[in-house]
């Protein structure tokens, strides 16, 4: 199987990391290994199409292949575009892979695969017998169905694309009316596709649902998220300059429930059919069995719809409120002393609905802050429960969450992905390594060469939304970090340190520039967290290079950790120098990463433009400090940190963007 050239070519701590030799003395890749890994070693056999074929199949049995969707494409073998076309049967990686294809050859058969395990074969049906020609009715509709959820899908998308380029095109004050009539318009079709199909649908949602999870496994087929309904009271249009991006709010249901309940419709339609059918042909039953199979139909827990679920359910509470409120009245007639008792577990009782949805892990008592100290007041988290499920009709349903996300049209996200796809790198590894290095990934989905998605993330605001409005109440940062996390104050200041480590870390090997603070958010746990990544691996704003410090750290923050001399500085760099030589053993899988966009997909981007893979190679390679002896890192660390801190050219860049965009600093 193995080409002892290319065996020869590997490195020895390879060779022990990924094969073994099984009993009969030949050499065999090991099963288990991670996604990472198996790219590494389509890398080094990519001409050899039997061991291609084993690494793809170790791939789809360990489910770890989403992550590298986009690099496989790239890689333009043809076992790898039968083995894409293989797992495309899958909707989520169907619709992932007809966007960034853009190949018309290409998506005719993704849309041959989707249906793959639904194929007709007309020759293995007797059309002559009653059932073989019902079986072949039902596989063409289920057939047809499939396909047409699926350009479903792809339409919903396509018409998030015309309603930003018209919100761009007409006037400011056409705008709102405009938005509001076109959500109202989306959710009609997510209607519609159930009012054209027996069973309940709605629109995948094609997110990594572990994406925060610190693990490497793929979430299940059945774990999708659907979108269900848009909610137009938290749904907005941003605008900028060039484009009109939109916000939309949605709820969501797993596609596993839907899955679920559907098939408890299907049940009950097939119970009711066969009971028609004894009734029709075995009209002489006695009574009392035709009662008893009514009875039986009555047991059956299903609901012809939605709706029905919703009035049903909704029933149920009040009746179970007026049991409730019944038996306070008796206990008050038994025991007046007992009516104070009831009152106080009412009240515990609307506090404990009020706080379902907040986050166990807050360090601040968000209700009970100071006008002037809560700027979170009007974030996501703090309305989800009051103001969106208590009125959804979706409520019921166990898998019910709510997400935002904003789309983008006429705006290239592809090096915002791969920017976003390295920074997942950075922090799987920080976790294998056990390192509380903190970093904040989200998804990004690509649509188009210039439209996508971007998950929006909760409980967060801008550093300059945050600064706007602390300069209206006269306080300054670090001021309003110690009073914000006044009750838990180090343990807030570790979350600052933790994930301004991470992210200097990230900034300084990628090169990421443009770091003013519309781009960087703190959470409310006092985290950091960085975002928008149009400028990395060698360009910037205007390409002058102007920020040139290795990463952005300023005066506020330094106090917020309490000074140069304070432990959780000290705490700061030693995470800084952890991580740095945590990666350094990782740095293949960076490499890889950049070398198959560049020869891939992304070949175009900002950050390759003009330029040759090599140079960007080692660019970031030498920032790795391979060569290094472990015990020089100190130093390094210490020249890093001291060009960092206080940079003339980060303050003198944040006063640029207050000058020209108003961004605050």
């Amino acid at each position: 199987m193995f080409n002892e050239i290319e065996l020869n070519e590997l490195n020895e701590s390879k060779i022990n990391n990924y094969f073994y030799l099984d009993n009969d003395n030949k050499i065999q890749i090991k099963s288990n290994l991670s996604a990472h890994k198996y790219i590494d070693l389509l890398l080094s056999f990519k001409n050899s199409k039997n061991v291609i074929n084993k690494i793809l199949l170790n791939l789809k049995i360990n489910n770890k292949f989403s992550f590298y969707i986009p690099e496989l494409f790239s890689m333009n073998l043809d076992e790898i575009k039968e083995f894409l076309l293989e797992i495309s049967n899958n909707l989520k990686y169907n619709l992932i892979l007809y966007w960034i294809s853009n190949n018309q050859d290409f998506n005719s058969q993704l849309e041959t695969s989707l249906v793959k395990n639904l194929k007709i074969n007309r020759l293995n049906f007797n059309i002559n017998t009653n059932e073989d020609r019902k079986n072949l009715l039902i596989q063409t509709i289920k057939k047809k169905e499939k396909i047409e959820y699926y350009y479903d899908n792809i339409y919903f998308y396509s018409e998030l694309n015309k309603i930003c380029s018209k919100l761009f095109e007409i006037s400011m004050k056409e705008r709102e009316k405009y938005f509001q009539e076109q959500i109202k318009n989306l959710n009609n079709y997510i209607l519609n596709l159930n009012n054209k199909s027996e069973y309940f649908k709605g629109i995948i949602l094609p997110f990594d649902n572990n994406d925060n999870n610190n693990n490497n496994n793929e979430e299940d087929d059945d774990d999708n998220y659907i979108i269900v309904n848009i909610v137009n009271e938290f749904s907005t249009k941003l605008i900028t300059k060039t484009r009109v991006p939109i916000k939309l709010t949605v709820e969501l249901i797993k596609q596993k429930e839907i899955k679920e309940w559907n098939e408890k419709i299907e049940k009950i339609k097939i119970e009711k059919k066969s009971s028609n059918i004894i009734k029709k042909y075995f009209s002489n039953f006695t009574k009392t069995k035709k009662n008893n199979n009514n009875n039986n139909e009555k047991k059956i827990n299903v609901y012809s719809s939605v709706d029905d679920f919703y009035k049903q359910m909704e029933m149920k509470e009040k009746l179970k409120k007026i049991k409730e409120i019944k038996n306070n009245i008796n206990l008050c007639n038994k025991n007046p002393s007992e009516e104070e008792k009831i009152k106080n577990n009412e009240k515990k009782l609307n506090s404990n609905l009020i706080n379902l949805y907040k986050r166990e892990d807050t360090l601040c008592d968000l209700e009970n802050l100071p006008k002037n100290l809560n700027p979170f007041k009007k974030i996501f988290f703090d309305v989800i429960l009051q103001e969106i499920k208590p009125f959804s009709k979706f409520k019921y349903f166990l898998t019910y969450n709510v997400k935002q996300f904003i789309y983008k049209f006429n705006d290239d996200l592809r090096q915002e992905f791969l920017i976003m796809q390295l920074i997942k790198l950075f922090k799987e590894i920080f976790y294998k390594e056990n390192l509380p290095l903190n970093l904040t990934t989200y998804n990004i989905i690509i649509t188009s060469n210039k439209s996508g998605i971007i998950e929006y993330i909760p409980n967060t605001i801008s550093i300059h939304s945050l600064l706007q409005f602390l300069n209206k109440n006269k306080i300054s940062f670090s001021n309003f970090f110690t009073l914000f996390f006044e009750n838990n104050l180090l343990e807030a200041q570790k979350n600052f340190a933790e994930s301004l480590a991470a992210y200097s870390l990230v900034c300084f090997i990628l090169n990421i520039k443009d770091r003013h603070n519309e781009n960087i958010l703190l959470d409310y746990n006092g985290k950091i967290i960085h975002i928008d990544f149009g400028f990395a691996l060698g360009i910037s704003p205007g390409n002058l290079n102007f920020e040139n410090a290795p990463f952005k750290i300023t005066e506020d923050y330094i106090k917020i950790m309490g000074g140069i001399d304070s432990e959780i500085f000290v705490y700061f760099k030693s995470l800084f120098m952890k991580g740095l030589i945590a990666i350094r053993k990782y740095y293949e899988y960076f490499e890889n990463i950049l070398r198959l966009m560049f020869n891939g997909l992304f070949r175009n981007i900002n950050c390759f433009e003009g330029k040759e893979i090599e140079e960007i190679i080692e660019n970031m390679k030498k920032k790795f400090f391979l060569n290094l002896n472990e015990n020089d890192y100190n130093k390094i660390v210490d020249d890093i940190i001291n060009e960092s801190i206080n940079n003339w050219r980060t303050g003198y860049y944040d006063y640029y963007q207050k000058l020209t965009n108003d961004i605050e600093y």
